[in-house]
């Protein structure tokens, strides 16, 4: 199911991408991709909420497994990181592809 959620939350941004560079969306493929965009808003709290489920299960019960310093530094190390790393290329390859990059843009956009 994560990888069901996440492959959708990857297809908003593709939609979203291509809805913003269509310009005129009041054609059909402006439409669909809009719609698209906009239904495809629920992968992303259902990848919260299986994620949230995961981590649940797998500490529950568990006394060796509930040290919570180390469950925090984990999931920065392994999500966190990764999340802010992902997220400015991403935002970088925005700006590159459009032409209009610029340190000040990207540092704006990312924060």
């Amino acid at each position: 199911m994560r990888c069901f959620f996440m492959f959708g939350v990857v297809l908003n941004h593709v939609a979203s991408t291509f809805a913003a560079a269509l310009g005129n969306k009041a054609t059909p493929a402006g439409r669909f991709l809009v719609s698209t965009h906009l239904i495809l808003h629920f992968p992303r709290f259902g990848f919260m909420f299986i994620t949230g489920l995961v981590l649940f299960l797998g500490y529950r019960g568990r006394p060796e497994k509930q040290n919570w310093p180390v469950f925090w530094k984990n999931r920065y190390i392994g999500s966190g990181i990764p999340y802010l790393f992902w997220n400015g290329l991403f935002l970088a390859f925005l700006l590159l592809t459009s032409g209009s990059f610029s340190w000040n843009k990207w540092l704006t956009g990312w924060l």
